[in-house]
């Protein structure tokens, strides 16, 4: 009986620890996150507002490749993080000297306060600080992202598409390693919009295998009007860099 007991506990100890892995892509995957982040402190330490910063966090949100088709049950049960695969490219310059980078959507850089604090390039990692401004209030848009991952919503963040600054909605994959779930971060100007990925193709199914176009115009007039609404009487600017 008590072989039987230990037995169950320890094959209960696998599942979880298999399960954590599961959705640990970032460990499957053994991504070399200590490489980039060496890379991230290098453009740092040679920007004149940055360096005055002595502790600060990284996140950055990585690019997986999908290049498989996926049924409605992949989805549901995230058995398509399996077919994910993450993206590399060759470092090989004066700035960042020589070896394979992870490929990267964006990086995001904040202080120990959770405070945006602004975003090195994901080529030449070169570091850029938030916008500020004396006259209106700067919206950095992606300070929107870095909380969700200060605070723990979700514990990494990666796109499968390539990305471009005249895209009106960006669609992320955000992952929660202890709730074992994914979800779908719509990403705009005027804010962002999570729903679990159960919803969307539950709700949305048929959108979703066509790009989700139909709700990501959905979600951006939503966004939108909620902002202008709200910034009315503000002066504001977008920071675009």
């Amino acid at each position: 009986m008590k072989k039987l007991i230990l037995f169950t506990l320890l094959l209960f100890a696998v599942s979880q620890s298999f399960g954590q892995m599961y959705f640990d892509m970032i460990t499957r995957y053994m991504i070399d996150t200590s490489y980039l982040y060496q890379k991230v402190r290098e453009g740092i330490a040679n920007n004149e507002q940055f360096c005055r910063q002595k502790d600060y966090l990284i996140y950055p949100i990585y690019q997986f490749n999908d290049t498989k088709p996926h049924t409605k049950e992949d989805y549901l049960n995230h058995s398509f993080l399996n077919t994910l695969t993450p993206l590399h490219r060759m470092s090989n310059s004066i700035i960042t000297g020589s070896g394979w980078l992870t490929k990267c959507d964006r990086i995001l850089i904040v202080d120990t306060q959770g405070e945006y604090m602004g975003h090195a390039d994901t080529y030449s990692f070169c570091s850029y600080y938030k916008c500020e401004c004396d006259d209106v209030m700067m919206i950095n848009c992606d300070a929107a992202l870095s909380d969700l991952l200060f605070n723990h919503v979700f514990d990494y963040i990666f796109a499968t598409t390539e990305y471009y600054p005249w895209d009106d909605v960006r669609i992320y994959f955000g992952v929660n390693k202890r709730r074992k779930n994914v979800s779908l971060i719509f990403f705009t100007n005027y804010g962002i919009k999570i729903m679990p990925m159960e919803k969307v193709i539950n709700e949305y199914g048929e959108d979703f295998h066509h790009e989700t176009q139909e709700l990501k115009k959905e979600i951006y007039n939503e966004l939108k009007h909620s902002f202008d609404s709200t910034m009315k009487d503000i002066s504001y600017e977008f920071c675009y860099f």
